[in-house]
């Protein structure tokens, strides 16, 4: 993916996000966030079929929270994380977790369970952990195990 083409996706996802998280989330962002360039990666097991990308970007790493996003071709996964080592289980709602098949859907969805574990962060530098979760699209569970991420600034 181009480029341009992953920052006009973050530029849609980022509106989307904005207007479902006033209704469904209650956590509030620093003011001053801001994504910087970032590298490393991000991979998964999905329905069975391996993720990997390299084309990732977090945000700012301050102490409320901190977006990770990994841009595959045809899907995406984002983690809301809190910034520290541990493990951090979810619920429906809490809006930590997401995933976005570009192919058979034009929405973003929330996970409705999983489990993040942060394993090491460097703040405003590194940030390195696993994660799961379940989302249910139309019935149909998307089920993301194997999940692991490193990304600098």
């Amino acid at each position: 993916m181009t480029t341009k083409k992953s920052i006009l996706f973050l530029a849609i996802l980022s509106l989307s996000i904005m207007l479902v998280i006033p209704v469904g989330c209650t956590k509030e962002k620093e003011s001053n966030d801001q994504v910087f360039a970032t590298s490393g990666f991000m991979s998964a097991t999905i329905n069975g079929h391996s993720f990997y990308t390299t084309d990732v970007s977090m945000d700012y790493i301050f102490t409320s929270g901190t977006d990770l996003f990994g841009i595959g071709n045809i899907e995406e996964i984002f983690l809301e994380v809190t910034p520290e080592v541990g493990t951090y289980i979810l619920q429906q709602g809490d809006c930590q977790e997401g995933y976005f098949d570009k192919v058979s859907t034009t929405h973003f969805f929330w996970a409705k369970s999983g489990q993040i574990e942060i394993t090491q962060v460097e703040k405003n530098k590194k940030i390195s952990g696993t994660f799961n979760f379940i989302v249910d699209i139309n019935d149909n569970e998307i089920i993301i195990t194997n999940g692991k991420f490193t990304m600098y600034h």
